[in-house]
């Protein structure tokens, strides 16, 4: 009977001991799941800034390349500043063709779709 008892408390023993090393590697297998969905999810973050860094580096060359053109173009729009100076060309214009041209009223509304100009 005494073998037996040896037995059965060595049988608990190991038990014990499987039980706890299944817990550790449980816990090692949460722990490096973790640590691997951590570093993903840093490595997308690096990825996209770095995309958005290039693209923005591209942009930024490109305006540097055509920064006459640019320019060129700014000439045909009326600046922020420049509403008056243009309404008084419009009227000179209107004067010198023989054309009555009355301006009453200008009034300026928030353009939302241009709010992330690059200028």
């Amino acid at each position: 009977m005494n073998k037996f008892s040896q037995t059965k408390n060595l049988f608990k023993i190991i038990l014990i001991a499987d039980i706890v090393a299944f817990v550790l590697y449980g816990a090692i297998f949460f722990l490096i799941k973790n640590k691997n969905q951590d570093t993903s999810v840093l490595l997308n973050n690096a990825e996209r800034d770095l995309k958005k860094d290039e693209f923005l580096r591209v942009a930024k060359f490109s305006l540097d390349q055509n920064k006459v053109e640019v320019e060129k173009l700014d000439t045909f729009f009326v600046a922020k500043d420049g509403v008056p100076n243009f309404i008084e060309y419009i009227e000179g214009l209107g004067k010198e063709s023989g054309v009555a041209l009355s301006i009453g009223n200008v009034s300026v509304e928030p353009d939302t779709k241009n709010k992330d100009d690059f200028k």
